[in-house]
């Protein structure tokens, strides 16, 4: 292999990685009555199987901070092996949870228990033991293993990518990698299809993932060395803060994650306990980390006002994706009057104009600096917004008449929505790397992603609580009679999602006014970083290798 291009081959198996990763995030909506079928579990049963996706989600994003930081400590290479190792380790739990289920509740029949005696609770029968080991549990713990494994990937990929490119000439990199998370979140769903449409069984959904994990982890090995301990600063990893941070995460996404937004329940049933406990254990994240002598992300070396700024234009960024991805299928079946699959199938548009915006705010980015891509890039999103706030109940047929052309309205306004919110992922993580010393990429990456996702949450939860209000209100103030409820209701939502997608326009517009807060191009607290910056690929591996070392 040629020098210079090692480093490319090492981005490509992170990108990989984190394609993987994105995929299996939403794999299982569509094959889930397959699963639900395998594991004993009846289709009018769904809540059970929730926690496949919940799981995978809320571990995700816990563990994320936690493990980028890891990789400032121990390098790269070693802790995205370690996260692809077990993500394979998921994927092989949950394609065998079926049949493994079955198989260990037989074998529980012909155990002695007195052989678990000392280290199972007293009391403990062989019904209990089957009760546990049941085919469901079991899917459902590999997912959390691969939800784990998988907030590994995509931060410690772009501290990979921020190791090893200037930052000059790193935000189109950035922008690949942005892509291959956006494009593996639109690729999930059809790719389960696709699968067991091919080879007729959801397993091999998760199969194909240990050859694909185990050629990414042999390009990882071959293109990156070794961290080198013998020039690397001995800096603790704050592991309390790190705790307290993943408890506080987990609990914000078990309370605002809503499995069934259907406008009637905006969080569920144990949603308001799950957030009052978040904020106490971030409370108490924060006391800890203003008395540690180790801290989880240190604000001595970083510009705090431009990074805090990355960090809330990203949470800006995904309360309004969320809200694209949950109201524009509500409104297609409640509004529209759309079959369920043709909702869903109504964003492909905007799914597809995410990843090709991320790439190219990537180029953009590296010509004309963070800063000018994403305040245009919020502002785009914010008209793409605002068209789609003015929705009514016949825009499946009407168009945007341009002279001679006539476009779908419907498409066209998510396609500009979707383009805007693309441009600005690449240059909102480039823009918070440039303000931390190398010594906290991994950190820095996993708290721009979980800004995005805590966005996510927070927006979609927010918007809909103010949009079921706006519905009661609408319909209370209409009064209409039995034979008018009908399509009353259906100017009364089209009215509550012209609000919310409104709110949206407007939370862009806040993302635009914070990304002039984000750093400037000439901005880089590792100042030698633009001349001195390795070339080649052997010297910009070794930056990756020994991340402390400058």
């Amino acid at each position: 292999m040629r020098s210079g291009s090692s480093r490319y081959v090492a981005i490509g198996a992170g990108g990989l990685a984190v394609l993987l990763g994105a995929i299996d995030t939403y794999v299982v909506v569509t094959i889930m009555e397959d699963i639900m079928r395998d594991v004993g579990i009846g289709v009018n049963q769904i809540q059970r199987v929730t926690p496949i996706i919940t799981g995978y989600l809320l571990f995700y994003v816990a563990a994320m901070p936690l493990l980028g930081r890891t990789s400032d400590r121990f390098g790269r290479k070693t802790v995205l092996q370690l996260g692809l190792v077990f993500f394979a380790i998921g994927s092989v739990i949950t394609a065998a949870s079926a049949s493994l289920g079955k198989a260990l509740a037989g074998d529980l029949d012909y155990l002695d228990l007195e052989m678990f005696g000392r280290v199972l609770p007293i009391g403990t029968t062989l019904s209990d033991m089957s009760g546990i080991l049941t085919p469901l549990n079991i899917l459902i713990f590999g997912r959390v293993v691969q939800g784990a494994a998988s907030g590994a990937l995509l931060p410690v990929t772009l501290a990979l990518a921020a190791d090893l490119w200037p930052a000059r000439d790193r935000t189109k990199i950035l922008g690949g990698i942005g892509a291959a998370q956006e494009l593996g979140s639109v690729l999930g769903p059809l790719w389960g299809i696709a699968v067991v449409a091919m080879l007729h069984t959801w397993k091999d959904v998760f199969w194909i993932n240990v050859p694909l994990t185990l050629l990414a982890m042999a390009l990882i090995h071959i293109s990156l060395p070794g961290h080198d301990r013998a020039t690397t600063k001995t800096e603790k990893v704050d592991v309390v803060g790190g705790l307290l941070l993943a408890v506080a995460l987990g609990l914000a996404v078990l309370g605002l994650y809503n499995p069934n937004p259907d406008g009637k329940q905006i969080l569920p049933d144990w949603g308001v306990p799950m957030v009052i406990g978040a904020a106490v254990a971030a409370v108490l994240f924060l006391l800890w980390e203003w008395q540690a002598k180790t801290r989880l992300i240190d604000p001595r070396n970083m510009r705090v006002l431009p990074f805090l700024a990355a960090m809330a234009a990203s949470a800006c960024t995904g309360a309004a994706l969320m809200v694209t991805l949950v109201n524009v299928e509500l409104f297609g079946r409640g509004v529209a009057g759309l079959s369920q699959s043709d909702a869903a199938l109504a964003l492909m548009w905007f799914l597809v104009a995410l990843p090709i915006g991320a790439v190219v705010g990537g180029f953009l980015a590296e010509r004309f600096g963070d800063r000018m891509v994403v305040i245009p890039g919020m502002l785009i999103a914010s008209f793409g917004y605002l068209l789609i706030s003015h929705w009514d109940v016949d825009v499946m047929t009407e168009h945007h008449q341009l002279g001679p052309i006539a476009l779908p309205k419907f498409d066209t306004d998510l396609i500009i929505a979707g383009v805007g919110l693309g441009l600005v992922i690449a240059p909102l993580t480039s823009a918070a790397l440039r303000v931390v010393p190398k010594a906290q990429h991994g950190i820095a990456s996993s708290l721009v992603v979980v800004a995005r996702m805590v966005g996510m949450l927070v927006g979609v939860a927010a918007l809909s609580a103010w949009g079921l209000y706006r519905f009661h209100q609408i319909m209370s103030a209409a009064n209409p009679s039995l034979a008018e409820i009908g399509a009353v209701s259906r100017r009364a939502f089209a009215q509550q999602y012209g609000e919310i997608f409104g709110a949206t326009a407007v939370i862009c517009l806040m993302g635009a006014a914070l990304g002039a807060l984000i750093a400037g191009r000439n901005v880089n607290v590792d100042g030698d970083e633009d001349d001195d910056a390795p070339e080649n690929g052997d010297a910009a591996v070794e930056v990756s290798a020994t991340p402390e070392s400058n």
